[in-house]
């Protein structure tokens, strides 16, 4: 009987969601950064842990990505 090849805990990494960081520039609203990277308002809220709608210029948002 075959057993199969322990799994490397490294490759773990890879189950995580790949995320991008995206610095807030004047104009800016999450609508518009949430189009941009074709993902949603409520996600990127849920990523970067805000309450509310307002950003502020030079923010670093992380912006999920799957």
């Amino acid at each position: 009987s075959r057993t199969a090849p322990p799994v490397s805990k490294g490759n773990a990494v890879t189950a995580i969601h790949p995320e991008t960081l995206y610095v807030v520039k004047s104009g800016d609203s999450l609508t518009c950064i949430a189009k941009v990277h074709r993902t949603t308002v409520k996600a990127i809220k849920a990523a970067n842990g805000l309450e509310g709608d307002r950003i502020v210029v030079g923010a670093k948002l992380k912006i999920p990505t799957a």
